[in-house]
């Protein structure tokens, strides 16, 4: 059997610790993916951000992913106090 490339690119090979961009173009690092800033020419390491924390977690407003006892639990773990918002009952309330 015999293989003839005609000039096709090869297939794009990332290193740990990068994801490669949907075009095939180009390899980022994990931690640029979802962090608000394009790295990939065709956007694609912006894309689908929200699915990108485990079950057991969930997405800040900041862009980072914590577990889901974290919210709501009187002490605002993302950076930007997120998963302190819009909770019905805050913990201090029921100590008080």
């Amino acid at each position: 059997m015999c293989v003839l490339f005609l000039g096709l690119p090869s297939p794009l090979v990332c290193e740990d610790g990068e994801v490669a961009c949907s075009d095939g173009s180009d390899c980022i690092l994990e931690m640029d993916r979802c962090d608000g800033i394009p790295d990939c020419t065709d956007g694609s390491d912006e894309q689908d951000c929200n699915e990108r924390c485990s079950e057991n977690e969930f997405l800040c407003d900041a862009d980072e992913c914590h577990p889901t006892s974290d919210m709501c639990d009187g002490h605002p773990d993302c950076f930007d106090g997120s998963d302190e918002k819009s909770c019905k009952c805050r913990v201090e309330d029921i100590l008080a």
